[in-house]
């Protein structure tokens, strides 16, 4: 990648990353730069400050409406908000290379037999790649109910899957019944472990799961968070999965969630692939017009 432009994409990385974090003082060179305010047009191109660069690189490139998502700056104690029940049972028991008939009949047995009595939930999560759509979607079959509502566009497949899951026990939190079993069913094992090593690039979603978890216990809902195998049959999970993807359809969008570093770093990644390649394009070499994008924003 050309110098400039990978100077730039690394400004952009660095904005994403200090955003995260309010108490950063690296973040006062950007939102309150006195050389931006003061020596607007002043500066020549080979000597402009991180702060005024960075904020010419944030308007210039569309990104000024992007919200990003910023850390606590102190996480609630463990004793306070606990932890969810997680269980990747039947991944335990399941091998990829089994057929996909025998993993499902593996699945239905075990779900049947570990929550015979318990409320079933299964949710989803879905991204459009090439339009950036997202949206989840949570189902209750015993119940007749579904619900599916389109998020902000260019979020992760995970944050997806994650909000799905907290929306379903935010549902079960104002619905719940006294002594009841749930089973929230869900395809996504980086949601299983994230909840089960209470660490994620997504602590704002991760937190709330954790306390109504939490508040559940304390209510005696007894909750456990089971990862079942997509694309094998299992009706449930296959209904969810076109309930994610209706809300992929849907005119506006129904939640508003910030974007983490890492969403945001993608946009920029896509976007600053696309300034190699134009300029790739309109440039006299004689080689292949094909960006080959191997490794090329390493650190």
């Amino acid at each position: 990648m050309p110098l400039q432009l990978r100077r730039d994409h690394l400004s952009l990385k660095y904005y994403a990353r200090t955003k995260q974090n309010q108490t950063n003082p690296a973040n006062q060179l950007v939102d309150d730069c006195i050389e931006y305010q003061i020596y607007n047009h002043k500066w020549n191109e080979h000597n402009i400050p991180y702060g005024f660069r960075t904020q010419n690189l944030i308007k210039d490139n569309d990104l000024d409406k992007i919200n990003l998502v910023a850390k606590k700056s102190q996480d609630p104690p463990p004793w306070i908000v606990g932890q969810a029940t997680t269980s990747s049972n039947i991944k335990d028991n399941v091998s990829k290379k089994e057929n996909p008939h025998i993993i499902k009949s593996k699945a239905l047995e075990y779900i049947d037999n570990a929550y015979k009595n318990h409320l079933k939930i299964y949710t989803d999560g879905s991204k459009d790649p090439a339009s950036g759509k997202t949206g989840y979607a949570f189902l209750i079959p015993s119940k007749l109910i579904a619900s599916y509502k389109r998020t902000s566009g260019n979020l992760s497949v995970y944050t997806t899957e994650m909000t799905a899951i907290y929306q379903s026990l935010k549902w079960l939190f104002l619905n719940h019944q006294p002594g009841q079993k749930v089973v929230i069913l869900t395809d996504s094992y980086s949601a299983i472990q994230s909840i089960q090593n209470d660490t994620s690039s997504r602590p704002d979603i991760l937190e709330p799961i954790q306390l109504l978890a939490c508040r559940l216990k304390q209510k005696n809902i007894e909750v456990t968070i089971e990862w079942i195998p997509a694309n094998v049959g299992i009706l449930g999970n296959e209904q969810v999965d076109k309930l994610a993807k209706l809300a992929l359809s849907k005119d506006k969008i129904d939640l508003n969630i910030s974007l983490s570093a890492n969403e945001f770093i993608a946009i920029t990644t896509e976007l600053y692939k696309e300034k190699w390649q134009a300029r790739w394009d309109n440039s006299d070499y004689p080689c292949s017009r094909s960006v080959n994008t191997t490794n090329m924003f390493l650190d």
